[in-house]
């Protein structure tokens, strides 16, 4: 969020939970639409790689989250 948006980490932990997502999902769209733009330029086509969320859904992707250091529970 600090990158993307240039915030500092006071303004970041001053967000909600739904802020933040709302944000990264912005975000997320954002960039997916700049890599469709990029590959059409070229020539080339972006398959299947719809946003349908980033929030972690398997033990495998909750267990690569933990191992880069995020403190994130399972509910």
């Amino acid at each position: 969020m600090c990158h993307e948006y240039g915030w500092t980490l006071d303004e970041v932990f001053n967000c909600t939970k739904d802020e933040i997502e709302a944000l990264m999902n912005a975000a997320i769209k954002r960039k997916n639409l700049d890599f469709e733009f990029t590959a059409k330029i070229h020539g080339a086509e972006i398959k299947g790689g719809g946003t349908s969320s980033n929030t972690p859904k398997t033990k495998d992707d909750f267990q690569k989250l933990k191992s880069l250091g995020l403190n994130i529970e399972e509910k």
